[in-house]
């Protein structure tokens, strides 16, 4: 039974690593997400939203929400703004 576990969970990590490599670019308006439990790391979490808005939309980074993640602290999330 662990034989068939394992090899299920080998072809599925599999398909994942080939849809990743093909599934499509993300469109205006989703959102990025960083970790962000200081004031530094929310300054480098809107520096890399904004670099991220700006090379693959051309667009500018707009604050959306901060949530907190239990153990692992503050995520902020970011979206593009639409043209």
């Amino acid at each position: 039974m662990r034989i068939l576990i394992v090899a299920a969970i080998v072809a599925l990590a599999g398909c994942a690593s080939t849809d990743r490599a093909q599934a499509p670019k993300a469109r205006p308006g989703q959102a990025v997400a960083f970790y962000s439990n200081s004031d530094a790391e929310y300054d480098e979490a809107v520096q890399g939203a904004n670099e991220w808005c700006r090379e693959t939309y051309d667009a500018p980074a707009q604050y959306l929400s901060t949530r907190n993640d239990g153990a692992t602290g503050n995520v902020v999330t970011f979206g593009c703004a639409t043209h």
